[in-house]
């Protein structure tokens, strides 16, 4: 995904329903932070939007692919938008996680 921001929080994945603690990331903050590792309770900044659109992962059996490259086996994720809520840059924990492919 090249450059980007992670917020780790549990998160419900929408395609199997299972909850886990993910790592969403987001590209929205590379101007302000580079490689910045935040979780629930964490103030970004008050300038930031109400949201903050990221990008997380779900390896589970239903949603997970079996893959091979380069002759090894590897599980590839299924991929899955969260919109965080936040409130005056505090990130709250609240979110919507959204059943479409964020590529």
């Amino acid at each position: 995904m090249g450059f980007y921001c992670t917020v780790t929080l549990p998160v419900r994945c929408p395609f199997c329903g299972t909850e886990d603690e993910r790592e969403c990331q987001t590209k929205e903050l590379q101007d302000i932070f580079l490689f910045e590792h935040w979780r629930v309770g964490d103030n970004i900044l008050a300038e930031i939007p109400h949201e903050l659109r990221c990008i997380a992962g779900c390896a589970q059996p239903p949603c997970a692919t079996l893959d091979t490259f380069n002759g090894k086996s590897f599980t590839r994720d299924r991929y899955f938008t969260v919109v965080l809520k936040l409130d005056n840059g505090v990130i709250t924990g609240e979110y919507e996680a959204l059943a479409e492919d964020p590529t």
